[in-house]
């Protein structure tokens, strides 16, 4: 009895132990990959991102489903914001389609969306047929009533659509 005894107190001992370096081993791997980073590092020249959160609105309520493209005002840029817009109407930006936020400045916003409205079920069908659902001078850069400033910090922007239209393309 008393080996037995003596052989499970050093087993516990042993497994405290392992236990402990175990935790230890995996808190100093846990701290070097947070120090040194891990994933992927920034473009080079990418300018500190602001998070920016978008919501579009039509007819009063949340637009899901729309394409926002944004650009800055007077200087083409190397770089692409936007997004589209979910179920509450709303999506944060951003930056060549993974870069949470935008640099601070100001830009313009183009608006689309675009719905079925006659599918192609067999191939001896017609083409599909497509149609705009937001006016079209909201998805011309030159004409779009959207011009916003990016803040030094977190910022919230809501682009009203107005009513909703459908505008065949052909």
């Amino acid at each position: 009895m008393k080996v037995w005894t003596v052989y499970w107190a050093q087993t516990l001992r042993t497994r405290h132990y392992m236990t402990k370096s175990a935790l230890l081993f995996l808190l100093s791997v846990f701290i070097l990959v947070y120090i040194g980073g891990c994933g992927e590092k920034l473009p080079e020249g990418l300018p500190k991102l602001v998070p920016v959160k978008i919501t579009v609105i039509q007819d009063g309520n949340p637009l899901e489903g729309a394409v926002v493209s944004i650009v800055p005002v007077g200087d083409a840029g190397k770089w692409s914001f936007g997004g589209t817009s979910g179920a509450d109407g709303s999506f944060n930006v951003l930056t060549h389609g993974k870069y949470p936020g935008m640099p601070q400045g100001k830009y313009k916003a183009t608006v689309t969306k675009t719905i079925e409205i006659r599918p192609q079920l067999n191939e001896s069908d017609p083409p599909p047929l497509y149609a705009l659902v937001v006016d079209k001078k909201f998805g011309s850069k030159d004409k779009t009533p959207f011009v916003f400033d990016v803040p030094s910090t977190e910022g919230e922007i809501k682009l009203d659509v107005g009513k909703a239209v459908k505008i065949e393309l052909k």
